[in-house]
């Protein structure tokens, strides 16, 4: 067994689940409320869904990290299998929203002077 060195290694994965939830917001916070929230046109709903899923994993990330810190192992024993049913639900919700963001959609996203990935896969 390893025993703990100090109080980085005490709080490294709630610090970093903290870290990942703060780039995560500022990330999207810059097109969420306007393409998400307000979308013309309406999204579809297998992309709200995307995004309750993928924020809930970030959440329980969080909570996970802090039961484990806090010990209360029998409650993050239990979470547990929402993160098996969120780790599941992830890759399946992963692939589809890019293959709905039709041009129209992508056009709300991607500034003009962007170059579309497919167009560096194409020039071989």
């Amino acid at each position: 067994m390893v025993k703990s060195t100090g109080q980085f290694d005490k709080y490294f994965y709630l610090v970093m689940s903290l870290l990942i939830a703060v780039v995560v917001v500022y990330g999207f916070s810059q097109t969420v409320r306007q393409h998400l929230f307000h979308a013309t046109p309406p999204r579809p709903l297998l992309l709200y869904v995307h995004a309750a899923v993928f924020s809930g994993w970030v959440a329980v990330f969080i909570l996970q990290s802090a039961l484990v810190r806090t010990h209360n192992l029998r409650l993050h024993r239990l979470l547990g299998w929402l993160s098996v049913a969120l780790g599941v639900a992830i890759p399946v919700l992963g692939v589809p929203p890019p293959s709905l963001w039709h041009a129209s959609i992508c056009s709300t996203f991607i500034r003009p002077t962007m170059r579309p990935a497919s167009s560096f896969l194409s020039s071989t």
